[in-house]
């Protein structure tokens, strides 16, 4: 059951373990992306969370605050591989 006032979310899994899917409000995603990135050791590859309802990526750096996944987001076009 959702907290008063949240919206249900779902997350769901790949097959192969190489991602993970959040779908709700867009602060609940994020906190959901925080705790998942505690868990993450520091010298993990890179993650991204990607949304493309608003064309966005943000990077997931281990230990990451969901305030600073909310602040974060930048346009699909400006990722770049080398970052």
């Amino acid at each position: 059951m959702s907290p008063i006032n949240e919206s249900s979310f779902d997350v769901s899994v790949a097959r192969d373990g190489s991602g993970f899917g959040i779908d709700g409000l867009f602060d609940q995603n994020a906190r959901i992306a925080a705790t998942s990135m505690s868990l993450v050791p520091r010298d993990s590859p890179r993650v991204l969370a990607i949304d493309p309802r608003i064309d966005a990526f943000v990077d997931l750096t281990p230990g990451i605050s969901a305030e600073q996944i909310e602040a974060g987001w930048q346009p699909v076009g400006a990722f770049s591989e080398a970052d």
